[in-house]
């Protein structure tokens, strides 16, 4: 059986190519995720408002979008 083994960098030239769609209006929320990704080498563009995080939108330029969903209960 052929064992095969994945060169060191092959993970981040994938991730270095993701771009990734944050829209979320909790700036601390928003900023650790941001954050985070960042530092795993992804691209990250991150809105605090819905509007401006749809007009930037273009269809198969996101590999990841991580929208803000809130279930208000008891209202």
């Amino acid at each position: 059986m052929k064992r095969i083994v994945a060169k060191a960098g092959a993970a981040n030239s994938i991730t270095m190519l993701t771009r990734v769609l944050l829209p979320d209006d909790e700036s601390d929320v928003n900023a650790v995720l941001r954050e985070e990704l960042e530092r795993n080498e992804f691209k990250v563009d991150s809105y605090e408002s819905p509007l401006p995080s749809l007009e930037s939108f273009k269809p198969y330029f996101y590999k990841l979008a991580i929208p803000d969903i809130t279930e208000k209960l008891g209202k």
